[in-house]
């Protein structure tokens, strides 16, 4: 390897995972022992709420559910639906389980 990574946290590894808020000196090695010392700094993760208002008029053997989306300390880039839709409302339900996968944009 043609470069040697050391963390503060004892990682000696190009790539580090699960970190803590905080900061993070790191010494980079090369081959003929020349190394530069720098640092980066993790925040505070963010949390987003999901608001999920759900609909569903009641009537039997009619497709009338409803479901929309709305995010609380955060915006909603993209969602889709297992169904193939997208965007943050769906209509037309019937009754059962409906999921989706949720993109936010980077403003956490």
């Amino acid at each position: 390897m043609p470069y040697i990574i050391s963390w503060s946290n004892v990682a000696t590894s190009n790539e580090i995972c699960d970190l803590s808020a905080g900061t993070y000196v790191y010494t980079v090695t090369d081959n003929q022992n020349y190394s530069i010392i720098d640092s980066v700094e993790i925040g505070e993760a963010s949390f987003v709420q999901i608001d999920v208002i759900n609909q569903d008029l009641g009537w039997v053997n009619v497709n009338d559910g409803s479901i929309e989306l709305s995010a609380i300390n955060g915006t909603i880039e993209r969602v889709e639906w297992e169904h193939g839709a997208s965007g943050t409302l769906i209509e037309g339900l019937s009754a059962g389980d409906c999921c989706a996968s949720i993109m936010f944009s980077g403003d956490l």
